[in-house]
């Protein structure tokens, strides 16, 4: 059972190929009153799917980013009173049946990682990469040990980092959040989940984007 002081958050773009398929396993797991799904400006039938679906849905009225659509949902628990805020993607790589024990991992003012087994056996090359590195830096950045800095399955504790003056919306959000939990003091702490990959491309573009994390990595330093 999802407890009352806890969302469940779930960013989406262009998700209508697998959604059905994700939401016959989310509904499972989280009823209507613990969810909200974030649309970020989707052109297909994701929304049309939301809509029958039974979990509130915030539409961005464009595409701004999946960084974008997680400050959305930070503030939408925010404005509910709700203490701890659970991320997930709907592209079948992350399983609602984590999401209790993501939930029953929780400590008072730390961040919490769903950790997939980052390992080139369980992953596609660039990927592997791409992820190994960024936990690398983003563990030395922040002196706590991060495996899986690229999962978006995460549990956020609201108070502290919602309503922040960040500064990135797309993929680069989800490491300024960690650099940014840790300068208020938070710690960050890891859960191992599944490593799931169905086939799908993933959204991230890796020279672009590993460029604005440098960008977030620098702005850190100087800061």
């Amino acid at each position: 059972m999802i407890p009352d002081d806890t969302l469940i958050a779930v960013p989406v773009y262009n998700e209508a190929s697998q959604l059905a398929r994700f939401l016959a396993a989310f509904r499972r797991i989280v009823p209507a009153e613990r969810a909200v799904f974030v649309d970020d400006g989707s052109r297909d039938a994701t929304p049309q799917i939301l809509a029958q679906s039974g979990y509130t849905t915030i539409r961005q009225d464009r595409n701004r980013g999946k960084g974008a659509a997680l400050q959305a949902a930070l503030a939408e628990a925010q404005r509910r009173g709700i203490d701890w805020l659970v991320t997930l993607d709907a592209d079948l790589q992350h399983s609602p049946d984590n999401i209790l024990d993501l939930i029953e991992s929780r400590r008072p003012n730390y961040l919490t990682i769903g950790s997939r087994n980052v390992s080139l056996r369980t992953m596609p090359p660039a990927r592997w990469l791409s992820n190994t590195l960024t936990s690398l830096v983003l563990s030395i950045a922040t002196g706590h040990t991060i495996t899986d800095s690229q999962s978006g399955f995460r549990l956020l504790p609201v108070a502290p980092l919602a309503g922040r003056n960040y500064r990135e919306d797309g993929f680069a959000f989800e490491s300024e959040l960690l650099l940014h939990a840790t300068d208020l003091g938070l710690g960050v702490a890891s859960v191992p989940i599944p490593t799931i990959y169905n086939g799908a491309t993933s959204s991230i573009n890796h020279v672009v984007d590993t460029g604005r994390f440098c960008r977030v990595l620098l702005r850190h330093l100087w800061s």
